[in-house]
């Protein structure tokens, strides 16, 4: 019951995004990243981000928000690969570092991996303890097993502090 309030909550904005612009709709939103606003695909809105792999392996978008110490946060995105990719190779994960006073991440861990299924919005999540974090710290969009020069479509990135 807790769970289906938070997500009603969330969906009505009653919960904050941190992410300004998640859905992309007015540009880049300050994301760190290869690649480039498009409106060939769009899970929410007309607008998504194209991230382009900037090389081969692993390619990953980044982007600086605000975060209180010791909370916990979750992470979700949807990321798009174009139906005609080969199945099985390319995967996704979000990643939470907060920030701590010596300028360093203050939590690690190691993200889940989602298969990326292509001609589908794929939905990506994670959860974190930021830990000791001086009131900032990055989130990450990760894309592994693509080849530089291969785009993803990513949209609707939500980054909130959970509540107990």
């Amino acid at each position: 019951r807790n769970r289906m309030k938070f997500m009603l909550d969330l969906d009505s904005g009653k919960i904050p995004n941190r992410v300004p612009d998640s859905s992309f709709e007015n540009g880049r939103g300050g994301w760190i990243a290869l690649g480039g606003i498009s409106n060939e695909r769009a899970a929410g809105g007309k607008q998504s981000f194209a991230f382009t792999m900037p090389r081969s392996g692993r390619g990953e978008m980044v982007l600086r928000v605000p975060m209180n110490a010791q909370k916990k946060y979750l992470l979700m995105a949807k990321i798009y690969l174009d139906s005609d990719y080969p199945p099985g190779r390319a995967t996704a994960s979000g990643y939470i570092l907060g920030i701590n006073a010596q300028n360093v991440g203050s939590n690690y861990y190691i993200p889940f991996k989602t298969a990326l299924v292509p001609g589908k919005w794929n939905p990506v999540s994670t959860t974190a303890d930021v830990g000791k974090c001086q009131d900032r710290g990055d989130i990450y969009i990760i894309v592994e097993g693509m080849e530089k020069g291969e785009k993803v479509y990513v949209d609707d990135v939500v980054f909130v502090e959970l509540t107990e």
